[in-house]
C-alpha cells in the first residue's frame, strides 16, 4: 500500500517522493503515473485548475512543452530552490517546441520507454535533493529552502532577483559566470540580451555584501565575461593591478 503523504510538505524518510505532472494529453496523464508507481507519486497539475490540495508539494516537475508558461506553474517557478523540470516533447515538436525551456531544464521525447522515464525522474529527484542543501561560498551562505542569505553569519536581506543572481554565482563559486547565463537563468530565455538588468542587480548586491562596493572583494567583474563570486576575498584583493582592471571593467 502506498504511504500517505502529509499535506503541504515534501516527502520525508519513509514517504515516497512526489513529482508534479502538467499535461493536457490523456495518454500522458495515464501512462506516466503507471510507469512511476509505486516508487513515485504523481501529483496532477491540471492546466484548467489549481493544483490538487492536500498532497505534498512536488519535488520535481514533468511538463508538456506547450504548457511551460501556463499560469498553473507560475507559483512553482517562483519557488527557491526551483524544482527541477523534465520537459515532455513529441518528435514533431523538436524543431518547434513552443515556449523555450528554461536554463537547466532537460527534456524527453514522447512516447518513451518506461525504464528511461524512471531513470530520468530519479535523476530529477537527485537534483532536488542536492538543491535542498545550503550553498556555501567563502563567508556567504545561501539557504534555498528558507530563502535566507548570511554573510559571515550575519543575515542579509535581498530582493527576489538579487537572491537568484547571487544563487547562480554561488553555485559556480570561484568560477566566472557569463552575463547571458545570469540573464537566462533569472529572467528567462525571452529576456533582452542587450538589457543591463544583470549589472544593476550586481551593483545592488555589492552595496549589501561588500565592505566597499566601489572596490568589490566578493563579487568581482571578469572582463568580457561577467561576474565571479570568490570564496577567498583576500585573493581577489591581493593584486592592486588586477583590482584596477576589474574596476575599469565595471
Amino acid at each position: 500500500m502506498t504511504p500517505a503523504l502529509r499535506p503541504g510538505v515534501e516527502a520525508e524518510p519513509g514517504q515516497i517522493p512526489v513529482v508534479g505532472l502538467c499535461s493536457d494529453d490523456p495518454e500522458i496523464r495515464q501512462a506516466i503515473p503507471e510507469a512511476l508507481a509505486p516508487a513515485v507519486a504523481v501529483l496532477p497539475l491540471t492546466p484548467s485548475a489549481a493544483p490538487v490540495p492536500g498532497l505534498a508539494r512536488p519535488q520535481a516537475l514533468l511538463v508538456d512543452a506547450p504548457l511551460l508558461e501556463h499560469p498553473t506553474l507560475q507559483p512553482l517557478w517562483r519557488q527557491s530552490p526551483r524544482p527541477p523540470v523534465l520537459v515532455i516533447l513529441r518528435a514533431e515538436q523538436l524543431d518547434n517546441p513552443g515556449p523555450a525551456p528554461r536554463l537547466g531544464q532537460d527534456f524527453v521525447v514522447w512516447p518513451c520507454r518506461p525504464g528511461e522515464l524512471r531513470l530520468r525522474v530519479w535523476g530529477l529527484l537527485d537534483q532536488a535533493q542536492r538543491r535542498s542543501q545550503p550553498i556555501v561560498c567563502g563567508p556567504i551562505t545561501i539557504d534555498r529552502e528558507r530563502l535566507e542569505v548570511r554573510l559571515a553569519g550575519r543575515p542579509v536581506q535581498l530582493t527576489p532577483k538579487e537572491f537568484l543572481v547571487l544563487q547562480e554565482l554561488a553555485q559556480r563559486c570561484d568560477c566566472p559566470v557569463h552575463r547571458q547565463d545570469l540573464l537566462n537563468a533569472v529572467w528567462g530565455w525571452e529576456a533582452d540580451s542587450s538589457s543591463n538588468v544583470v549589472d544593476q542587480v550586481v551593483r545592488s548586491l555589492r552595496k549589501k555584501l561588500e565592505p566597499n562596493p566601489v572596490h568589490p572583494r566578493y563579487i568581482v567583474t571578469v572582463r568580457g565575461v561577467g561576474y565571479k563570486l570568490v570564496s577567498s576575498p583576500a585573493d581577489a584583493a591581493a593584486s592592486p593591478e588586477k583590482a584596477g582592471r576589474e574596476a575599469g571593467a565595471r
